[in-house]
């Protein structure tokens, strides 16, 4: 019965023409004093992929944009500086969810004194110039991204 069906191609988009998804997080951190109006930013591939500021509760209600699994990187950001971050340490995965409401995941940050002259990578790893992959660099204490 079933080998009469006639089976239709099945189309698939390619990468321009696919819907992102997200992966839900749920997350407090460790290793940094929190103030208000500090942010957690999430970043692959070079890319910011999902920003939000803390609750009251200072837990990190945050969707994280992308369409393949690849490893993930933190950073809190005052006032548009990078106060502090972590190295890959979480991998996306479309429509999952990482922690909880009334359980979410903890972060670990390592807080990083970065001189205020130079390229730096957000592991505070000085760079000998302008990079030149693509990425989010601190120049001279600031955020840059470099495409």
């Amino acid at each position: 019965f079933l080998d009469d069906v006639v089976k239709a191609p099945v189309a698939i988009p390619d990468a321009s023409t696919r819907k992102a998804t997200t992966m839900s997080l749920s997350a407090i951190t460790a290793g940094v004093e929190l103030e208000p109006g500090d942010r957690l930013v999430a970043y692959a591939d070079g890319e910011q992929r999902g920003v939000v500021s803390a609750s009251d509760d200072n837990v990190f209600y945050l969707s994280i944009e992308g369409d393949v699994q690849q490893p993930l990187w933190f950073a809190i950001e005052r006032e548009g500086d990078i106060i502090a971050s972590t190295p890959e340490i979480l991998t996306y995965k479309a429509n999952s969810v990482v922690g909880l409401p009334d359980a979410p995941t903890k972060i670990d940050f390592t807080v990083r004194d970065i001189p205020n002259f130079g390229w730096y990578t957000l592991d505070g790893l000085k760079l000998p110039g302008r990079p030149a992959k693509k990425g989010v660099y601190i120049y001279n204490g600031k955020k840059y991204v470099i495409d």
